[in-house]
């Protein structure tokens, strides 16, 4: 009978020692995961970091831009307008006057709106006072 409990004695010993080491490789196994985890982490938390850094640099240098662009929008205007308003009605004129010479019976038929557009063409920026520099560059043209 001791010999029974000797033999059951080694076996439940022979078992204790393989879950022990069993257990001993599940802790290296969760250690070395638990490392891997932590080394995505800090991956991820550096990149992201990177990521913020590019994108602030990245909206300052457009905060920068769009300054300079309202800047110019906001300046040139004062700046170019009467001179493009010049000629944007100078383009009109002559695109007008060619449209009047090239289809003349398009206005023929109400003499009123003939006269109007005739008129309008040739002699209304004469007419206005805020455009007589207008007229004068036309004449040298």
């Amino acid at each position: 009978m001791l010999q029974l409990f000797k033999g059951i004695a080694s076996e439940a010993d022979a078992l204790l020692n393989d879950l022990q080491s069993s257990l001993y490789k599940q802790e290296e196994k969760l250690t070395a995961s638990a490392q891997q985890q932590r080394e995505a982490h800090s991956r991820a938390v550096h990149n992201a970091r990177s990521i913020s850094k590019i994108t602030v640099s990245f909206f300052a240098t457009l905060d920068m831009h769009a300054s300079k662009l309202a800047k110019i929008v906001f300046f040139v205007p004062f700046t170019f307008l009467p001179s493009l308003i010049a000629s944007t009605l100078l383009i009109y004129e002559d695109h007008l006057l060619n449209q009047v010479s090239v289809f003349p019976w398009r206005y023929m038929k109400n003499k009123h709106k003939k006269h109007r557009i005739l008129g309008n063409a040739e002699y209304g920026i004469l007419q206005n006072p805020n455009l007589h520099v207008l007229s004068a560059q036309r004449s040298n043209i």
